[in-house]
């Protein structure tokens, strides 16, 4: 255990101070807790080594949770502190990346340590820093090997049961159901909170391992939530981070389907931000991890991605041949066998996605724009009323596809139609994709029709 030498830790020097003990029985109760995590570890601070912490040294691995962990029973707090608590602020890959060790205590304590302080702070976080590259594909790769550990054991009376998932579970699609409506910026924080009371039931509840797994999976499934609805509210990080979480979460409790999906967000929130080399590392990874499950929705909308995500680089067959795999995936799906999570994947995000996808690879191969056009029109009329902000999409992107085309009455039509939608969502995502139309019309210069559609833009935005 070594570290690098900083400035005195006042932060930790303070919690020591306020537990009453001496640096030598902070240093036994670190002893004690290692000694009960699973795999027991190797560490046996002294005096002195709580000595150098507090003059600034940085310990490593999973130490730091340790210290907050055994400051949080010496202070006799009724929350758990957090490593920013004690002066011991975790990196991005501390929470959620690639350092946090794959297993159930530390994916528990790492969704209550990051629910705890969003909830608290209420506040972007000012340090996030988003995964990119190789830092990215550390921290999901191992998802595809992982064997699940052993559940924690329960500190608390009270069983629970496959019907407090199911209600948990039921939670969930309500959340995602109003997110789809009004954007992530509205609910957000419910979300949080539930995922934070569920990573609670996880730590102390008694429970079968069947159940315990399944409680695993909900978790997962509430931080794709999260995470999602955080990313749409500007919050990109911290939504990542969640995402990365909920695929730890994923791992324990065995579902792969599950981390697919957290997969498929962690590409979209990277192609969003302009990583599209990332996101189809994302992609392409889920592809593999499913590559055994039977086809339908799950193998349709992952094949949509690579589709869009080919069609920027410029590989046009590729492209082709992954919209045709969507297309398969889709026309063999049955609503009995997919997850709640995969069923908005219906015709109407299929048209939409390759509808883009086209438009996208239009800009390598310009008479696909005429299929953009197709797709996307095909895609309006089947998208549910509730679905607000895809339905705003949809229109943006016919926009996007006309303006192209030249076609800019159209465009400015699709354009009017989009902002109309929009007005009643919260979602930074789409003030972006506004933002895209907009640069699009002033590649045009002053042509009538296009300032005339920027000015209705210019009102949104």
């Amino acid at each position: 255990m070594t570290g690098t030498p900083q400035q005195r830790n006042q932060a930790l020097a303070t919690w020591i101070s306020k537990s009453g003990r001496s640096y030598q029985q902070v240093a036994d109760e670190v002893c004690r807790l290692a000694r009960q995590h699973r795999p027991p570890l190797n560490a046996a601070p002294d005096s002195s080594r709580v000595s150098r912490w507090v003059a600034g040294e940085q310990p490593r691995g999973i130490m730091p949770d340790l210290i907050a962990e055994a400051l949080t029973g010496l202070c006799g707090l009724a929350y758990s502190l957090s490593r920013a608590d004690i002066g011991m602020a975790p990196t991005s890959s501390g929470q959620g990346g690639s350092r946090l060790p794959w297993h159930p205590d530390a994916v528990i304590k790492a969704v209550l340590d990051m629910t705890r302080n969003d909830l608290i702070s209420q506040q972007p976080d000012p340090e996030g820093t988003l995964l990119t590259g190789d830092d990215l594909l550390d921290a999901v790769r191992p998802w595809l090997h992982q064997a699940p550990g052993d559940l924690p054991q329960p500190d608390r009376p009270g069983r629970i049961g496959l019907a407090d998932v199911e209600k948990i579970r039921a939670t969930t699609a309500a959340f995602r159901a109003w997110d789809n409506q009004h954007g992530g910026g509205l609910s957000r924080d419910a979300v949080v909170a539930q995922l934070k009371a569920t990573a609670e039931l996880l730590r102390h509840g008694r429970m079968s391992d069947a159940v315990g797994r399944e409680l695993f999976s909900a978790v997962a499934d509430l931080a794709s939530v999260a995470g999602w609805m955080t990313h749409d509210a500007g919050r990109s990080p911290e939504g990542q981070r969640y995402l990365l979480l909920g695929l730890r979460a994923a791992a324990e409790a065995g579902d792969i389907a599950i981390a697919a999906h957290l997969l498929n967000c962690l590409s979209r929130v990277a192609n969003h931000l302009g990583r599209v080399d990332d996101a189809l590392e994302m992609v392409q990874l889920a592809q593999y991890g499913t590559r055994k499950l039977p086809a339908g929705r799950i193998r349709a909308v992952l094949a949509a991605l690579e589709a869009r995500y080919l069609a920027i680089t410029g590989d046009i067959s590729g492209f082709h041949r992954a919209a045709g795999a969507a297309a398969d995936g889709l026309a063999a799906a049955s609503p009995g066998n997919d997850p709640e999570w995969v069923q908005w994947f219906d015709p109407a995000e299929y048209h939409a996605t390759i509808g883009i996808a086209h438009l996208l690879a239009a800009r390598h191969q310009p008479g696909l724009v005429r299929a953009a056009i197709t797709m996307t029109g095909q895609a309006i009329p089947l998208r549910p009323a509730e679905r607000a902000r895809s339905r705003a999409f949809d229109h943006i992107g016919l926009a996007r596809a006309h303006v192209l085309a030249g076609e800019l009455d159209a465009a400015g039509n699709a354009a009017a139609t989009a902002i109309d939608i929009a007005g009643g969502v919260a979602s930074t995502r789409l003030a972006d994709r506004m933002a895209e139309l907009d640069a699009d019309l002033a590649a045009l210069g002053n042509d009538p029709a296009a300032l005339q559609v920027r000015d209705r833009l210019r009102l949104f935005l």
